[in-house]
This record gives structure tokens, sequence and C-alpha cells, in this order.
């Protein structure tokens, strides 16, 4: 079961997510939890990407929803997903297939 996709920085670590994933695990009867967390970038030409800051949920709530999860005696993938400021969807990415010059890359969307 996905865990976490909405979840924005000082929304992890606190009772009421606890409860989500006490409730995921004990109703829904799962065993795995995908927890999921988004990094940003400004739209979907761009090549910079952040999960360093806000809203991006911090890593030590990235721990504790782990631990949470283990906790409660479910296997943990971890699932890193990117969503673009300006409400693009992600999947219009808009690169190039070749390198040009003057234009962003992939090379660089993926260094970032």
């Amino acid at each position: 079961m996905t865990w976490g996709v909405s979840g924005t920085r000082g929304q992890w670590a606190t009772p009421a997510a606890a409860e989500s994933t006490r409730l995921m695990t004990e109703r829904l009867d799962t065993n795995t939890a995908c927890v999921a967390f988004c990094g940003w970038w400004g739209n979907a030409s761009g090549t910079e990407v952040t999960f360093l800051e806000a809203p991006t949920v911090t890593d030590d709530a990235v721990v504790w929803a782990n631990r949470e999860a283990t906790s409660l005696g479910q296997q943990v993938i971890l699932k890193p997903i990117l969503s673009v400021t300006d409400g693009t969807w992600r999947t219009h990415i808009t690169f190039w297939d070749v390198d040009v010059a003057w234009e962003p890359k992939w090379s660089e969307w993926f260094v970032s």
C-alpha cells in the first residue's frame, strides 16, 4: 500500500501519521508499505530538482516512516517521486531526444 504520497514537511512523524500507518496495517491487512515522498521541480522542461527544501519531507521523517511501518510488521519500499510546482503532470517532461546546446537536457535533469 502506498503511504505518504501527498504528505508535506511537518505532516509525518506525528500522532496522526502514526495512526494512519496503524489503520492501514490493521484495516487493509497490508504487509508492505510503499513510503512515497515528493521532490519538486519548477516546470516540466526545467532541470533543477529539489529534494532538500520544503515542502519535501525531511530525511528524518522518511526514517521515522520506515521505522513506524516496520514496527507494525510492514516491509518498506521507499518511493521517491517528482511533482512539478507549476501543476504540470509529471508525465509531460519535455526534453529533446538529442541534446541541443541551448535546450534543457536529460543529462542535466538526472544530475539534479
